[in-house]
């Protein structure tokens, strides 16, 4: 497909996946043990996975060529949480090539989660690279007709009451490589990352700890779009790029149910023609009509 053709996609992010049936007697020695109390106390109320499912009926409904999905798909990171999104995922008329679903914070709750790859083992089709990309490493990195969709992991455990992401200098330097790649530079270039990497929008507890490095990379190489998650707020800002400033985007979790209108479930709809993003869409989850509509 010509980088001159156009293309669609939707992006999503903090589904927060829970349910009382997927917590474990393991969980009391571990950092789990307050993520479960916080779950079924207050982030079990706000997260209704109804509402996810509503926002994939909208999905299903668009038909867009591409879905991103910007980390923290868990609440816990139990088995049963990834494999319930994932089974959300295959009823799309969609196939794995046309969904790409990155890690958050709560995918990397704790260290087992991570040494056992639970994550990659659940996702593996939605973590495929381009075939121009053989060996995964991340970035990860899929071309799709006029999209570069550059897929970033930020996910790491560590203690509370913390919620950080941290890229490392090699997924960094790769970064850099990737955003320069000629096969790139002709398409629209979407970095994804679960954190956000502007500076002031989150603070010393859930913050991007190399995001100062990350601005640099883009500031030098450029990219046409930054969308991630995280905050539970949609954002929006620009960053310096070596000609135009370069767009950040920030979703509101895909799955609240209540609370004030700017953080109810939230996705955003684009439209690329080659290198652009020529239009944007905010949908939010109206209750009572258990469904998304564009905002007014």
């Amino acid at each position: 497909m010509p980088p001159s053709s156009e293309a669609t996609f939707v992006h999503i992010s903090d589904v927060h996946v829970f349910s009382p049936r997927s917590l474990r007697p393991r969980y009391l020695l571990d950092k789990r043990l307050l993520g479960s109390l916080n779950a079924l106390l207050r982030r079990g109320r706000l997260h209704k996975f109804d509402v996810t499912l509503a926002a994939l009926d909208m999905v299903r409904r668009t038909r867009p060529d591409h879905l991103l999905v910007t980390g923290d798909i868990t609440t816990l990171g139990a088995e049963a949480e990834f494999r319930r999104f994932r089974e959300a995922l295959e009823d799309l008329p969609m196939s794995p090539e046309q969904i790409t679903v990155l890690p958050g914070n709560h995918d990397a709750y704790v260290p087992s989660v991570v040494s056992g790859r639970l994550f990659a083992r659940v996702f593996a089709p939605y973590l495929e690279p381009d075939a121009d990309f053989r060996a995964f490493e991340w970035p990860m990195v899929r071309l799709r007709g006029p999209l570069a969709l550059v897929g970033c992991c930020t996910a790491r455990p560590c203690p509370p009451p913390l919620a950080v992401g941290t890229l490392g200098a090699q997924q960094l330097a790769r970064l850099e490589a990737v955003l320069a790649d000629p096969r790139l530079t002709e398409r629209c270039r979407v970095v994804g990352v679960h954190h956000p990497p502007q500076p002031g929008a989150g603070h010393w507890h859930n913050r991007l700890t190399d995001a100062a490095d990350f601005r640099k990379i883009l500031a030098r190489q450029g990219a046409e779009l930054v969308l991630h998650g995280h905050l539970h707020r949609p954002l929006a800002t620009k960053l310096p790029g070596p000609v135009d400033p370069v767009p950040v985007r920030g979703v509101a979790s895909v799955s609240v149910s209540e609370g004030p209108p700017e953080r109810l479930g939230q996705l955003y709809r684009f439209r690329v023609r080659g290198r652009k993003v020529v239009a944007q869409e905010s949908w939010r989850y109206h209750a009572h009509r258990r469904e998304f509509l564009p905002e007014p």
